[in-house]
């Protein structure tokens, strides 16, 4: 495993000298704008411009990208450093402070901040003409253009997600999944999608009173959710979604439970393009590449983005 882990991180490595240094392209002026959401705590502001780098790094297509950054105990002076490291040609952060009483019986732990959930309250903060946003975890990296994903056609669906790539969660049954399902009234071969990437129909949302019902079940199952907001999203919205190509959220399971494709849910060429052309890496895991002694097979790239931020040069 660490042979390989080597290879990738050479390859990466590779991908990195041979990048075209020229920077994001300009903005035709009247162009439609992509509409990003990221929620982040202080503890996340680094990573946050990480991932802000990451898209503008990456794209391609000639509109202006719009996040806005759901926040409640952000400081001036990150912000500012943010704000700093983007260029405001093409692109532009707005802030949005949450009033998250609707989550105050929310399950909390010493990792998991009230702000994982502000993704569930996204109609009800966005403006109301905002139909479709992608919405992005701040644990991750994007290494493709992101006007690809945001082309997609949602359809009739609430929203496109990729399923969780690791063993104990791959199904609504799976050990490490919905604990209920069957109360639920879930076809237990129904796959769990990861919330980390999302391309959400915030029309259909607005019509069916999806956040009501993803407040009401966690206040009816505290006690029972595993991924918490995760559970509340694949509970609610079961049937109600569709997949994305893989390559749109490749989680740290690939790379630390599958030596090969044989052992994956993928075939021979899909698992060679995840693992080795990742459209976001997501370090989903508790270990994330900011800690000391990881070994994720791109976290020299995280810290590439990370040199173009005003953070550049930290490590831990």
């Amino acid at each position: 495993m660490e042979v390989r882990f080597i290879f990738i991180k050479l390859l990466v490595r590779l991908k990195l000298l041979f990048r075209n240094s020229a920077g994001a392209p300009t903005m035709s002026k009247g162009s439609n704008s992509i509409i990003v959401v990221a929620a982040a705590s202080e503890d996340y502001a680094m990573q946050l411009a990480v991932m802000i780098h990451s898209v503008l790094q990456n794209i391609k297509s000639k509109r202006k990208i719009v996040m806005y950054v759901l926040e409640s105990r952000m400081t001036k002076e990150s912000k500012a450093r943010i704000e700093n490291s983007v260029n405001h040609d093409i692109f532009n952060i707005v802030w949005i402070a949450v009033e998250d009483s609707a989550l105050r019986n929310a399950k909390l732990s010493h990792n998991i901040s009230i702000e994982t959930y502000y993704r569930l309250l996204i109609p009800m903060v966005m403006p109301i003409d905002v139909e479709k946003i992608i919405y992005l975890d701040c644990d991750l990296i994007v290494n493709h253009d992101i006007g690809d994903l945001w082309d997609l056609d949602v359809g009739d669906k609430h929203l496109l997600a990729v399923p969780e790539m690791g063993r104990g969660a791959l199904y609504v049954s799976s050990l490490y999944a919905l604990k209920h399902y069957k109360k639920l009234g879930l076809d237990p071969h129904s796959k769990f999608f990861n919330a980390g990437v999302l391309l959400v129909n915030l029309k259909n949302w607005r019509e069916d009173n999806i956040v009501s019902q993803l407040i009401d079940y966690l206040d009816k199952s505290k006690d029972e959710v595993l991924w918490l907001d995760q559970d509340a999203l694949n509970a609610v919205l079961a049937g109600k979604w569709a997949e994305l190509d893989p390559g749109w959220n490749v989680l740290t399971q690939l790379f630390y439970q599958y030596f090969s494709w044989r052992e994956s849910p993928f075939n021979k060429n899909t698992y060679k393009r995840l693992v080795l052309s990742p459209y976001i890496v997501h370090f989903n895991t508790q270990v994330k590449p900011w800690h000391k002694g990881n070994n994720h097979p791109y976290r020299d790239l995280f810290f590439y983005y990370l040199d173009k931020t005003t953070w550049k040069g930290w490590r831990p």
